[in-house]
């Protein structure tokens, strides 16, 4: 006959042994959405909304995406001919940094994928504001960001097809 020690010890091992499988499938959760690789401007799928001088192509170099920092360098051609770069690198803490001399980002995950918050720190645009929400294909070959300015709907959609890893 066993004893009431023997019989709690072994129910006790049996609860614990019933909930390792849940314990080991919240260490293997769903890795983050990731940028890492080499993506270009979809114009044909972008809508650039009522933007007067919209990006007519764009590389983006992700270097580091390890799901706590994000490493990139953004280099534009707008429609007038000027380009932009940003450079930015930083932790996925949603603190702005700066992404060039009049632009500052900072970044943070979503359920989705990944959300910054902006703002112009320079420049004819000083102090205007804004957001993206963004999100990976299932196939993670293309990227689509959601923004606009703070305060109003989103009102662009641009859109990244990945050309390496």
């Amino acid at each position: 006959m066993k004893s009431v020690v023997q019989m709690t010890a072994i129910g006790l091992t049996g609860c614990l042994l019933s909930a390792l499988p849940f314990a080991v499938s919240a260490l293997r959760a769903e890795p983050t959405a990731s940028q890492l690789g080499k993506w270009r401007f979809n114009a044909a799928e972008s809508n650039q909304g009522a933007n007067p001088n919209p990006v007519i192509e764009a590389t983006l170099d992700v270097p580091r995406d390890d799901g706590n920092h994000l490493q990139f360098h953004l280099v534009e051609t707008l429609k007038n001919g000027a380009e932009n770069e940003v450079k930015w690198n930083g932790a996925y803490d949603g603190k702005p940094r700066a992404g060039s001399d009049v632009y500052a980002v900072g970044y943070a995950h979503t359920s989705a994928g990944w959300s910054d918050k902006w703002e112009m720190t320079g420049g004819p645009a000083k102090g205007i504001k804004g957001f993206d929400e963004c999100s990976l294909s299932a196939d993670g070959k293309k990227q689509t960001c959601r923004g606009g300015v703070d305060g109003s709907p989103p009102s662009y959609t641009l859109v990244y097809d990945k050309v390496a890893q």
